[in-house]
């Protein structure tokens, strides 16, 4: 690969997510389901969610890392920063019931251990499901931490409770040299 594999990168972290991709610590089927791009709306994403919890990965930062070898060398390591946002619905029913809504609260926090085990088991992200070579250091991504913010009614008093989750890795790409 001449380039960052970043396509291949995309269709693992997808795989993972939602097709319980991986050697070891995969997540179920169904559990993340995908239709949430970035940029939807809160309406948007509580519609998509309403048939589970919808995730997305995006690769919000990509940094030559310090140990790269120099510029004209063959080979090339980035550091990556990888987020991945789960939204779930909180229904209108759950807005009242305390123990509905507590239960909705602990699936978008355990969330955090379930995506922490599948990225982060060493060789879940080596290659795609066809063997494309992802180029991820090790197969896997590190996890750094979570966040949770529930926001606004949105339909017919449901709101969305949506979490981001950070991790890092290093990538290699070999650039040509002649």
């Amino acid at each position: 690969m001449a380039y960052l594999a970043a396509s291949a990168i995309q269709t693992r972290l997808r795989e993972v997510l939602e097709d319980a991709r991986g050697t070891l610590r995969t997540i179920a089927v169904g559990t993340f389901l995908g239709s949430a791009p970035e940029g939807e709306s809160d309406m948007d994403r509580a519609r998509a969610a309403v048939e589970g919890a919808t995730a997305e990965a995006l690769i919000t930062s990509v940094k030559r890392n310090a140990s790269s070898p120099p510029m004209l060398s063959n080979v090339a390591f980035y550091d990556l920063t990888v987020r991945v946002r789960v939204t779930r619905i909180v229904t209108r029913t759950a807005q009242i019931d305390d123990s509905a809504r507590d239960a909705i609260k602990a699936m978008a926090f355990r969330d955090a251990d379930v995506l922490r085990q599948a990225l982060g088991f060493p060789g879940n992200l080596t290659a795609t499901h066809a063997g494309t070579a992802t180029g991820i250091v090790s197969g896997l991504l590190s996890y750094s931490d979570s966040a949770a913010a529930v926001r606004g009614l949105v339909i017919d008093g449901s709101s969305i409770i949506e979490t981001d989750h950070r991790f890092t890795c290093i990538a290699q790409s070999t650039p040509a040299t002649s």
